[in-house]
């Protein structure tokens, strides 16, 4: 006997699988995509900190992982330098080196952890204030820091997310004397 809503339920149900293997065929497909989308780490920046090792200070920024997923090789660059609101001439971008990592710009940041990013150092024995970027230490006309309002520009760079910029303000009065009270300000701009 011939019954019309079986017809009806038989075409639905062939539909809904169809539609259904077609998702599964994509998924397979684009799988890697898809989950890097939810997968991505997510970077905040936990503040500034100033530790001194005999007679240099370093001021080091806190990068905290903020997600359930590794930020893979984590690199942050300083791209431009503005002083006293001019943009620095033939500054070259170089990346900034992490805390006790040998000097090296990559590291891995596991979910939850803060790494900390060495920012700039100042020297009592040599010119004060200079950006702590190991590959461009020995041209002290790019590294130094001039008195006044100075603006560093960093990108960052993550294998597994994306690319996005911070912006920090150091502001130092000129005083050579660089006793703990009267050291350089730095402040996180975004």
């Amino acid at each position: 006997m011939f019954c019309p809503s079986s017809i009806v339920w038989g075409n639905i149900a062939q539909w809904v699988s169809g539609i259904s293997a077609i998702f599964a065929i994509f998924y397979a497909l684009f799988r890697d995509n898809i989950s890097h989308y939810w997968k991505r780490p997510k970077l905040k920046f936990t503040g500034i900190i100033k530790t001194r090792q005999n007679s240099i200070w370093i001021y080091r920024l806190g990068v905290k992982n903020d997600s359930n997923h590794i930020a893979k090789n984590v690199e942050f660059d300083i791209e431009e330098v503005e002083e006293n609101g001019t943009k620095r001439k033939n500054f070259i971008p170089a990346p900034h080196s992490w805390t006790h990592n040998n000097l090296r710009p990559l590291r891995d940041i596991f979910p939850h952890q803060t790494a900390y990013l060495d920012i700039i150092t100042i020297n009592e024995n040599g010119f004060p204030i200079a950006l702590y970027t190991p590959a461009i230490w020995s041209i002290p006309d790019i590294v130094k820091i001039e008195k006044g309002i100075t603006i560093l520009r960093l990108c960052y760079y993550t294998e597994n997310g994306k690319t996005d910029n911070l912006e920090l303000q150091v502001k130092w009065d000129g005083n050579s004397t660089l006793e703990e009270n009267n050291l350089p300000e730095i402040i996180i701009k975004n």
